[in-house]
This record gives C-alpha cells, sequence and structure tokens, in this order.
C-alpha cells in the first residue's frame, strides 16, 4: 500500500490532505462461523475506564481524491448463512473530490474471476465482471445517484439508473436495471464451461430483454 499527502496538513487542523491512497497484491478472507463469530473481530475487551475524550478531541478528516486497487482478492465464507462469495484478481480505480459536499465519482473496476454460492448452488462460477460509472455523490446526506454506466458480466451488458442513500441503520434505494435486446448466447455465456471455451464460435437464436 503507498499513501501520498501534504505534509503540511499534518500540522493542521482542517483533516489530513491525503490525495492518493493505492493498494495492490492484498488478499482478504473474511470467514464467518456457524455460531456466528467473525474472524476479524481481533481486538480485546477494554477494560478501563472510558473518559469523555471525544468530546474534546478534533474529528478525524480525510481529503482523499483518488484510490486505486491492484490484484485485490476476496473471499466472503458465511458459514452461518450457508453463502459464499469471493472475487479474484481484481482491479479499481476512483478518483473525485471528496473535500466537497457534491462531487462526481468516476469509478473503474475489473475482476477475472466472480463466484456467488447460496447452500449448494452456484449461481455465479468465476465470471468476468467490469464496472465503468459516475456518481453523483452527496456526502452530507450519504446520498448517491447513478449518470453514465455500464456494467458486464461475461458477456452481457446494462446499466443501472436511480439511486442509493445510506441510512443510520440500513439502505434507502429507487434503482432500475436496463439492459439492450439480450442474445440466448449472452445468457449462454454464464456457464463457466461454455464461455471459457470456444464461446465466440457458438451460433444461437432467440433474444430476450431485462428490466
Amino acid at each position: 500500500a503507498s499513501v501520498a499527502l501534504d505534509l503540511f496538513s499534518l500540522f493542521g487542523s482542517s483533516g489530513y490532505d491525503i490525495s492518493k491512497i493505492s493498494l495492490s497484491d492484498a488478499y482478504v478472507h473474511a470467514i464467518v462461523l456457524e455460531n456466528g463469530k467473525v474472524n476479524w473481530d481481533i481486538m480485546k475487551p477494554d477494560t478501563t475506564a472510558k473518559k469523555a475524550e471525544a468530546e474534546t478531541t478534533t474529528p478525524f478528516k480525510m481529503k482523499l481524491k483518488q484510490l486505486t486497487a491492484d490484484n485485490i482478492n476476496i473471499i466472503y465464507d458465511d458459514r452461518q448463512g450457508k453463502m459464499y462469495a469471493s472475487i479474484d484478481h481484481t482491479n479499481a480505480e476512483c478518483s473525485g473530490d471528496l473535500t466537497t459536499d457534491l462531487t462526481t465519482l468516476k469509478i473503474k473496476a475489473q475482476s477475472e474471476a466472480l463466484t456467488f454460492k447460496m447452500g449448494a448452488i452456484p449461481y455465479i462460477k468465476n465470471a468476468v465482471v467490469s464496472a465503468d460509472m459516475d456518481l453523483d455523490a452527496d456526502l452530507v446526506h450519504n446520498k448517491y445517484t447513478f449518470r453514465e454506466n455500464e456494467f458486464q458480466l461475461n458477456a452481457i451488458k446494462t446499466n443501472v439508473n436511480g439511486w442509493v442513500a445510506l441510512l443510520e441503520n440500513g439502505m434507502d434505494m429507487d434503482l432500475k436495471l436496463n439492459t439492450n435486446e439480450v442474445g440466448f448466447k449472452e445468457i449462454l455465456s454464464l456457464v463457466p464451461a461454455i464461455y471459457a471455451k470456444d464461446f465466440e464460435s457458438i451460433k444461437t437464436s432467440g433474444a430476450v430483454s431485462l428490466s
């Protein structure tokens, strides 16, 4: 990982001026055991008396303008909920002026292999995914509105209209998924063995629209 920051901001009280954070070759394996315990809960309980320091200290602020990730690998293994998800060799870049209340975030991301299983059913296995989108971000109210965007899952391309708002105890959203006419061949690309070998030479007929 690497961080680019303005050294003079370390001596001020308006927050740290970090212009860029880069992560590379990271591996994360999150596990939820059958009894609900999680492997990322590694902090020991604090038995000392807590003082009212939060009222007197300056809150942490970060003026981040760009975040990049190279070769990020994540596994989420929920053995209690019988859900498994993994995303491998992910590259991503997010840029925008996060020092303002309203900004546009430009996000690009791609992964070589996305897998999602619920119980014994593998709904998605080793799918190639990518996203290229602009988000209008209201950082005061934590509301994000989709502008120009495109998502791709193997050979299926789609876009999303609407918005997502982060609440204190959940999310509020109004989203609409749109695709152009999708051929049977594109749907067939979700079958890993077919998409991995001689997919371009397959001939099919029939189409559907998704919304």
